[in-house]
């Protein structure tokens, strides 16, 4: 009966003594202000913008792309300090700031992402993980499934996988008593997506994985999910436990039984791979190990390349939009005419290659080799290069992760130590002083006697990284390129519409640019497939 009258008692707040509400009230006293206490910048720090009392500058997360901009022109340096809850952020631009991004030994590129893209635990200085510039075992990792000689034994099973997934799209249209020829409308930003996926899973996770549609299906679910799982209330209040924390938690721990269950077959059959599950397993790498690298890995090799892959089919199709219509345009001199032009160069290296004149276009080009991949569709890495420059959205991430204040160029401001910096791309790639008509899509600008990404002078065009730290995996996101686009213009004509498959005439806003990374567009699009004859 006590019992009972104190938990009575607890639940009746008129009955707590004054002393119960001075405590309480003295609990979130300090609780709010031990919130809002964060270290002051220091006074070599470029100008304070957007400081929310505990939050920080909320436009970051919620209007990115336009608080970097707005800040960099409101700052006489261009270069401005905000927070991120407790976290301090120098925001660079300009060419001092390009340089001091992308060349300063002392501003650590693994631990900036990790903890303001990823919102992953924070990294302390001198962690071995990160080495320079990245974790030595991934790092490994990686460079061992990049070797030419490794990715040349891979190609056919690319080319393969890329002929499946046009035949299909082809079925789809053959299905219910239409004929062979006829046209399908597809998403490009789920069928080639998935198609990427399937590529580099192929090559950073496992065989067993990439020829199991169901359970390619399943695994591209769940890497979703993990990524999803980076919020602002993660950045801003990392201790605090949200459900897109427990919903990567659980997806993570999912993915993790998958691979355990292929990884105990292999053991129990003596079944080797040659993937890079098999590497892993050949270093000894235990199942933790095994499911970071292989997520990691795919981070890097499948969001910007699958949205890639399909933006670029889309820009290609508007571009024969234009052509026919006698508008826009800038390929180099007298009118648009990408899609002609690509079109033209995949279609000479199937005669090139063929052997025979019944021989499909896609036969001819499944036996293609590394070498032919890399040097005979130029046209495609320059329409690659323009759509990288229009989809890379959000800006870049380093931490300051030395003893001392890093010096911003000849400025006189400095990046103080443990800050964080960032840099927006747009402050480059979508400056209309380096890139003439920024908002138009022209692969023509990369041409010789044009050449706009040599306007800005150094690190004039970052879409493959720059600096000391260059895309590790650029020659494999290009081969993958190849082949995915190649493989689709050989098989389909196509063009741009909405879901009630009318023409599309402007691609104008539907790249957001306050996105945090390249990105689907929020309104769908899809594009009108008719297989070629």
């Amino acid at each position: 009966m006590a019992a009972a009258g104190h938990v009575q008692a607890l639940l009746s707040p008129s009955t707590w003594p004054t002393s119960v509400y001075a405590l309480l009230f003295t609990l979130l006293v300090y609780g709010i202000s031990e919130l809002a206490r964060r270290a002051p910048f220091p006074s070599k720090a470029p100008r304070l913008v957007d400081s929310i009392p505990i939050l920080g500058a909320l436009r970051f997360f919620t209007a990115r792309g336009q608080f970097l901009s707005q800040s960099r022109d409101i700052s006489p340096s261009g270069q401005y300090s905000f927070y991120a809850g407790k976290k301090q952020i120098i925001g660079l631009s300009g060419p001092d700031g390009r340089r001091t991004f992308f060349e300063s030994r002392e501003l650590n590129f693994p631990a900036g992402y990790a903890v303001l893209f990823s919102a992953q635990p924070a990294v302390k200085a001198g962690d071995p993980f990160y080495g320079d510039g990245a974790s030595a075992k991934l790092l490994r990792f990686m460079n061992k499934l990049l070797r030419r000689e490794f990715l040349g034994q891979r190609v056919p099973m690319y080319a393969s996988d890329a002929r499946e997934a046009m035949e299909s799209i082809v079925k789809r249209g053959s299905s219910s008593g239409a004929t062979a020829a006829a046209s399908v409308v597809m998403d490009p930003f789920e069928d080639m997506y998935r198609l990427v996926y399937r590529l580099t899973m192929r090559t950073v996770g496992c065989d067993e994985i990439a020829t199991d549609l169901d359970q390619l299906r399943t695994t591209l679910s769940l890497f979703e999910a993990i990524d999803s799982g980076a919020t602002a209330s993660r950045i801003i209040f990392p201790w605090l436990p949200t459900l897109g924390q427990a919903r990567q938690l659980w997806s993570g721990y999912r993915m993790y039984r998958i691979l355990e269950g292929i990884v105990a077959d292999r053991r129990r059959t003596g079944r080797r791979g040659n993937d890079g599950l098999q590497e892993l397993l050949d270093q000894d790498t235990d199942m933790f190990g095994i499911v970071e690298s292989i997520i990691a890995s795919l981070f890097a090799g499948l969001v910007n390349s699958g949205i890639n892959a399909a933006w670029m089919l889309c820009f290609l199709a508007h571009d024969r939009k234009l052509s026919l219509g006698g508008g826009g345009g800038g390929g180099g001199g007298g009118g648009s005419g990408w899609y002609d032009r690509v079109r033209r160069e995949v279609d000479a290296v199937v005669a090139r290659h063929r052997v025979s004149d019944d021989e499909t276009p896609a036969d001819a080009l499944a036996r293609l080799t590394l070498a032919d991949w890399e040097a005979e569709f130029p046209s495609i890495d320059l329409a690659l290069r323009e759509t990288i420059r229009f989809t890379i959205t959000g800006c870049g991430f380093r931490q300051n992760l030395s003893n001392e204040d890093v010096p911003i160029g000849d400025s006189g401001e400095v990046i103080p130590r443990g800050a964080f910096a960032v840099y927006h791309f747009d402050d480059v790639l979508m400056n209309s002083k380096y890139y003439p008509e920024p908002e138009r899509w022209d692969p023509g600008r990369y041409l010789p006697g044009r050449a706009d990404d040599k306007n800005a002078g150094t690190h004039g065009y970052i879409g493959w990284g720059s600096g000391r730290h260059p895309c590790l995996g650029m020659k494999f996101a290009k081969m993958e390129m190849a082949i995915t686009t190649a493989m689709f213009v050989a098989c389909f004509d196509f063009e741009l519409c909405d879901e009630n498959v009318r023409h599309m005439t402007s691609l104008a806003g539907l790249i957001d640019r306050n996105k945090h990374s390249a990105s689907k567009p929020d309104k769908k699009m899809y594009l009108k497939a008719t297989p070629r004859m």
